[in-house]
């Protein structure tokens, strides 16, 4: 089963070069950084020990950096390369103190054998730390015949994801028992690792709850609170293509009761940003310098970034990709632990684990008519502080002496 993935992995090596080729036109990939997924680019291996940590995005590199800040702050001598699968998660990285010191950056290679072999060649970590469910059965097996420990922290397996790994069988299996260790979300992904013979499982909980609350520029918090002045905001965060129409027709029906109602809608991807502007007519857009001005029922924040800034404006707030399609939501964590009474759809697959933790904490809403009460409800301060415990604080120790060994 090794052999046969290799030989995949090699015969795919052109089409994906021609990938590659079309991301950078798409501005998904770097010009000058693209020879990284071949496993190839310049650097040089640090002395000393190093520890590999992957993550594939921005959520997820979020999700490791109080690790990492740990991890760091136990031992002096400890280097860090961290991978990414986008440019936007390599940006992450580059935001921190220690970027160009002891924390670098690579982007991960395809898993083709010969592409990764130069990459494991050129860097020799001493261990590698894969994020959540960002795993490819080439990349484990080099590592495994290479002696270096393999492990998963805030380890996500859906129903869906551990249905499609049980499908390729012994495959699957072999990878999930290489690991060294899992560190699981919760019971439910724990129970989904456990299936594919992964040893041992913990469930430590999620590193999500580490996190320190997002980046705001609190001069430009000032000058749009000042803006804005005594109008309510609700922010409708990460929403997705259909939940921006059920959105909107809550905002006209919450504005009838609530004429100054002001509602930030943030598309999960900013660049669909020009397209709602001109679906529903929409004249005000962030990226474009346009501010609310007192006639703005609707204001677009299609920017990258500043989630942060807008969740501190909101009275309250609603997490999107929860209301419709497919779903399965996103992190309810950062508007909760800044305080924000929180509102999110039926459908939040992706944070089962999370909703029981908050239940008494987040506000369900099952339509239009629940949505637009939510807008227009008087909420006390969202106060979560009795939940926040350290997975952190279980997970650096366990890395080390996982290191030592």
């Amino acid at each position: 089963m090794d052999r046969l993935w290799a030989i995949i992995g090699t015969l795919l090596a052109p089409s994906l070069t021609i990938m590659l080729r079309f991301r950078v036109h798409r501005g998904r990939e770097l010009p000058d950084r693209l020879r990284e997924r071949m496993g190839l680019g310049g650097g040089v291996r640090p002395n000393g020990k190093l520890l590999w940590i992957h993550a594939a995005s921005v959520g997820e590199t979020l999700c490791a950096r109080p690790l990492m800040d740990d991890l760091l702050a136990r031992q002096p001598d400890l280097k860090i390369l961290f991978t990414t699968a986008t440019v936007t998660g390599a940006e992450i990285v580059a935001a921190h103190p220690e970027f160009g010191k002891r924390v670098l950056h690579r982007f991960i290679p395809h898993d083709v054998p010969r592409w990764f072999g130069r990459f494991l060649k050129r860097w020799k970590p001493n261990g590698a730390v894969f994020v959540e469910s960002e795993l490819w059965p080439g990349i484990i097996t080099a590592c495994c015949r290479q002696n270096i420990p393999t492990m998963v922290v805030n380890g996500r397996l859906s129903d869906r994801s551990a249905h499609r790994w049980a499908k390729a069988g012994p495959l699957a299996r072999r990878m999930f028992s290489r690991l060294s260790w899992v560190a699981a979300r919760g019971a439910e992904d724990a129970t989904h690792f456990r299936s594919l013979d992964a040893s041992p499982v913990y469930e430590d909980g999620d590193l999500k709850q580490d996190a320190a609350p997002l980046f705001c520029d609190e001069q430009e918090l000032k000058r749009l609170q000042a803006l804005i002045g005594d109008r309510p905001v609700f922010v409708a965060a990460s929403t997705h293509p259909g939940e921006e129409d059920l959105v909107l027709e809550a905002a006209a029906i919450a504005r009838q009761k609530t004429p100054d109602l002001l509602t930030i809608l943030i598309p999960r991807h900013p660049s669909r940003g020009e397209e709602l502007a001109q679906q529903f007519g929409l004249n005000r857009r962030r990226s474009q310098g346009q501010d609310p001005d007192a006639t703005t029922s609707v204001w677009i924040a299609d920017t990258l970034g500043e989630l942060g800034l807008f969740y501190r404006l909101a009275d309250s707030c609603f997490i999107g990709n929860s209301l419709a399609g497919k779903g399965g939501g996103h992190n309810p964590f950062e508007p909760l632990r800044l305080g924000i009474p929180t509102a999110t759809g039926p459908l939040m697959t992706n944070w089962r684990e999370a909703m029981i933790l908050l239940q008494d904490y987040l506000h369900i809403v099952r339509d239009v008519a629940t949505l637009a009460e939510w807008m227009t409800t008087a909420h006390a301060t969202a106060s979560t502080g009795e939940l926040q415990r350290s997975v952190v604080s279980k997970l650096s120790p366990r890395i080390l002496e996982t290191l030592e060994r």
